[in-house]
């Protein structure tokens, strides 16, 4: 009898207890909700420090997820603050997020190009490369060879004849390796004159980075 009470009471408490858990969820998304919209309102009113103290409260908030704007707010937030690198790596945050619009993507890259303004004099924007059409690999003559697939013998330097020390002097054989003829297959490229390998302008990228002129404003 004292086994079925325990069960009882264990029944009766965890039915009390389970329907509170999603009130507590509610209340915790609501609050989240609340400071990000009065965030972002901070920023367009362009009241930053009070917008980045509250971007800062959400981020202490575990277990939520945030709204894709989030990022782009607090980078804007920092970068009126001339908190550059904290802009840059909400930028960066607010980038590589799939369901952040193109157009404040494209405005995040316009704050990229006035924080290199401000602490450059220029900015930097990356451009396709020319030389490898973007693919970050190209069929480059090999150095070797000079692209024609042949080098000379290394065993006897291209004279096609092997010299080896005897008793008497010197013998002369026709060389092994090229079979007299003096040369032999680039060893580099293994006799296609060619090499398929990171494009080296850019540096395997696929595309280089291009300088442009700061507008004074």
């Amino acid at each position: 009898m004292k086994r079925l009470s325990i069960i009882l009471f264990l029944f009766i408490g965890l039915s009390v207890i389970a329907p509170c858990t999603p009130v507590f969820a509610q209340g915790n998304d609501s609050v989240v909700t609340a400071l990000t919209t009065k965030a972002i309102v901070l920023c367009q009113s362009k009241k930053y420090e009070d917008s980045e103290k509250i971007f800062k409260q959400l981020f202490r908030i575990k277990g939520v997820i945030l709204s894709d704007e989030v990022a782009y707010y607090y980078g804007v937030s920092s970068f009126y603050l001339k908190k550059y690198e904290q802009s840059r790596r909400a930028f960066d945050r607010f980038e590589t997020l799939a369901q952040a619009s193109d157009s404040l993507k494209h405005e995040s890259v316009e704050f990229r190009y006035d924080m290199d303004c401000y602490e450059k004099g220029y900015f930097e924007y990356p451009e396709v490369c020319m030389h490898c059409n973007g693919e970050g690999h190209i069929d480059e003559p090999c150095k070797t060879c000079k692209g024609n697939g042949r080098q000379y013998c290394p065993v006897c330097s291209g004279t096609g004849v092997s010299v080896s020390k005897g008793s008497m002097g010197d013998n002369y054989s026709t060389c092994n390796r090229c079979q007299g003829k003096g040369v032999i297959d680039c060893l580099t490229c293994k006799g296609k004159g060619h090499l398929d390998q990171s494009c080296s302008v850019c540096k395997g990228k696929g595309t280089v980075m291009m300088r442009g002129i700061c507008k004074d404003e």
